[in-house]
């Protein structure tokens, strides 16, 4: 399989774009342009055909699939960087998760060696994008992929809920829960996807949900949102043989998104001076004031304040072990909580040096919220809510009295996650368990 598809990336006479069609520009990547695209009548009849033989039974028939095409530009000179290595990586990743056998490979004399034996579980959802194909046009490499409806950052962006109603919370959280076990499958094999962000998590809608159920307000409890979601953008990942060995001496990522131990080496490898504006997100910023502290579940990030030298120390001491690892995509999940809990990016708003200087640099065992950043989780003073309160029912006090809580949870959840030491960061399965019991608590207030 390795030398099927080094081949497949170097021998143009190995694919054939023209089985894609009607391309329409979608995005501009780094490297290249996402489009989107038509399979060939007879592709698309073999591609319905071979998804149409995976539904359950009992399940609804299965659609036509639609397809986005990630072009990623050959280098024209000398100078440019050779992408080769990067795109072997993407495409290995993606072929691992393939639940379907991919397109044959042109002008082989078996039709079974140009096929993935790749699958590596029967399950039909892996929470991983879908691979269909890829290879090498004229001018760019191609990889073709499932159609999504929209980004999970898409979704979050038309949601008018805030932290502070429990119903949104309860959706919000079990979406977070999907994302977790998406990660889960990757750290399961050793893969550490680099580049976590609302924008690299796609929507599935469920069979037969309209755009108006999906963009609609959070349903009545369980409040189970009525998609899947689905990592994608490899571009950075990278697979390990073990967890031990998971570690890369490369920056990569989105800078915003970025760990400590990631923005360390870059600033020790001199990159730390600007950086591109397409790595800055820009989500408008969004959120409700509120007030208040309370009851924090599980563990809290809170304790064990460290210096600044402490915190520097931990992060070159990481670099020197090996780089950023496996707890790198935690740090960034942590990030992802706080985005999909307020719909606004967390450091959206500051320039790239102060990111640095506050997520690497700064004091403390974890990432401090600031006031504003802890107004967008729904925490706030009870003092802004007296004369409110002083004439409201016991009923509604008592109901305020709960978001005010809420949101200094939240707060709790998400500097419990973001632990600049990587070593001290929870577990994949610590924090299911306490999204688990957020969202229990939100669903007994809906």
């Amino acid at each position: 399989a390795p030398a099927l598809r080094l081949l497949r990336l170097l021998s143009r006479q190995l694919f054939e774009p023209k089985r894609f069609r009607d391309l329409v520009f979608h995005s501009r990547g780094a490297y290249g342009g996402i489009y989107k695209a038509k399979l060939d009548d007879e592709v698309a009849a073999a591609a319905l055909a071979a998804a149409q033989q995976a539904v359950a039974p009992g399940q609804q028939p299965a659609h036509m699939p639609q397809i986005m095409v990630k072009a990623i530009e050959l280098p024209t000179s000398g100078f440019d960087r050779c992408l080769l290595r990067d795109v072997y990586e993407e495409v290995a990743i993606l072929e691992r998760y393939a639940l379907q056998p991919l397109s044959p490979v042109p002008l082989l004399a078996s039709t079974a060696a140009g096929k993935s034996a790749t699958a590596t579980t029967s399950s039909a959802y892996t929470g991983i994008c879908q691979l269909m194909d890829y290879g090498l046009t004229q001018d760019a490499y191609w990889i073709v992929m499932r159609r999504y409806r929209c980004s999970l950052a898409e979704w979050r962006a038309r949601q008018q809920g805030g932290p502070a109603q429990p119903r949104a919370a309860a959706l919000y959280l079990s979406v977070l829960l999907q994302v977790v076990d998406a990660l889960a499958v990757l750290a399961a094999d050793s893969v550490v996807h680099f580049d976590l962000k609302a924008a690299n998590v796609l929507v599935e809608p469920h069979a037969g949900v309209k755009d108006g159920q999906l963009w609609g307000p959070a349903p009545p409890p369980p409040c189970e949102p009525p998609f899947s979601v689905v990592l994608a953008d490899f571009g950075e990942a990278r697979a390990y043989r073990s967890a031990e060995e998971a570690f890369t001496a490369r920056n990569r990522g989105t800078e915003v998104y970025k760990s400590p131990e990631m923005l360390m080496m870059n600033f020790m490898s001199g990159g730390s001076l600007g950086m591109p504006s397409s790595s800055m997100p820009s989500t408008p910023a969004a959120g409700a004031a509120g007030a208040g502290a309370g009851a924090v579940f599980g563990g809290s990030g809170s304790s064990q304040p460290a210096g600044k030298a402490e915190a520097s120390a931990t992060a070159a001491a990481a670099l020197r072990k090996g780089g950023a690892g496996l707890a790198s995509d935690i740090w960034s999940f942590g990030c992802l909580v706080f985005e999909v809990l307020t719909g606004r990016v967390l450091f959206a708003d500051a320039d790239y040096a102060s990111v640095t200087h506050r997520v690497a640099f700064g004091g403390g065992r974890h990432l401090a919220l600031t006031p504003s950043e802890r107004a967008a989780l729904g925490s706030r003073t009870t003092s802004t809510n007296t004369g409110a309160a002083a004439g409201s029912s016991a009923r509604g006090a008592a109901a305020d009295a709960g978001e005010v809580a809420a949101g200094a949870v939240f707060a709790e959840l998400v500097e419990w996650i973001l632990i600049r030491d990587p070593a001290a960061r929870p577990s994949l399965p610590a924090i299911r368990a306490r999204l688990e019991a957020l969202r229990a608590e939100c669903l007994a207030r809906a």
